[in-house]
């Protein structure tokens, strides 16, 4: 079950009603908006597109800096004032949850989602699926602590998980017609992803590493990915320093998989959200499957 406290929903509505000129009838009262902090960027696009324009949203990971890093003093400082807090739950930031769960008011944790599973695996945004329940729980959340938005937060909703329900079917159609299900990668964050679209996920790290730097360690690599099918290795940015240079040395095609942890300054610029980065991987996925 999620953890939804009330005392948010008090403090909240009390500093609302201090705020502009109406009458005894509280006529031409300006509701402040709902303050939300999201401690990862999938979160923090989720409470952003379903709150607009009832809610600011203050990312706790902001651009530049990974999932784990310690927070400044503004984001500790904006984690504790918030109306509503959303982390991911189950010891992925240690951090961020040990100060949520010091809170005076609701805090969410997107691996109490009902169907979450295995909370050992924290990436349930990797999971269309998962999304749209965190979707609904965050709408339902917002309308606990501003009533008067309900029906506006019910309606963006409805809109960003039916983006989610192409993306769904998306995956499921371009991923129906594959030469194998198997996929190498060098990091095994995608466990969600794999299971919800019947792939299986095998990782090569160790070994890329065991693998010798000269030609011959370079070709024996190259003939046991071959052997077992591998034509291409899905590399995410925590690993690529790590792996992409041996394997390129032993010309093993690599693609990039996200994990859609942080935001980088140039998606930021380009404005590139989580339906498109989901698709890039998509994209990565085909290519590593041998697609058609």
């Amino acid at each position: 079950m999620w953890v939804v406290l009330v005392a948010a929903t008090c403090a909240t509505a009390c500093r609302a009603g201090s705020q502009g000129g109406g009458g005894a009838d509280g006529a031409g009262t300006v509701e402040a908006p709902v303050t939300v902090a999201a401690s990862l960027y999938p979160l923090v696009e989720v409470a952003r597109l379903v709150g607009r324009p009832l809610v600011k949203v203050r990312s706790l990971s902001p651009v530049g800096t990974g999932p784990h890093d310690p927070l400044t003093a503004k984001e500790i400082g904006a984690l504790a004032e918030a109306d509503l807090a959303v982390v991911v739950g189950g010891g992925f930031q240690p951090d961020v949850e040990q100060r949520a769960g010091r809170r005076s008011g609701p805090t969410l944790r997107a691996l109490e989602v009902p169907g979450a599973g295995d909370p050992a695996d924290p990436r349930v945004w990797l999971d269309p699926v998962l999304m749209r329940r965190v979707v609904d729980t965050v709408a339902g959340a917002l309308a606990e602590i501003r009533p008067t938005g309900k029906q506006q937060f019910l309606a963006n909703a409805k809109r960003y998980k039916r983006g989610l329900l192409e993306l769904d079917q998306l995956y499921r159609s371009r991923l129906a017609s594959c030469s194998t299900r198997t996929f190498a990668t060098s990091d095994p964050a995608f466990g969600r992803l794999a299971v919800r679209y019947r792939l299986v996920p095998q990782v090569v790290t160790d070994l890329i590493a065991r693998v010798e730097p000269d030609s011959a360690g370079l070709a024996d690599l190259k003939r046991t990915l071959r052997g077992q099918g591998i034509r291409a290795v899905l590399v995410s940015a925590p690993t690529a320093a790590e792996v992409v240079p041996t394997l390129d040395r032993a010309e093993i095609t690599t693609q990039s998989l996200d994990r859609l942890e942080a935001v980088t300054e140039a998606d930021q610029i380009e404005d590139v959200g989580y339906m498109r980065r989901m698709k890039r991987n998509l994209s990565s996925l085909r290519v590593a499957l041998r697609c058609v």
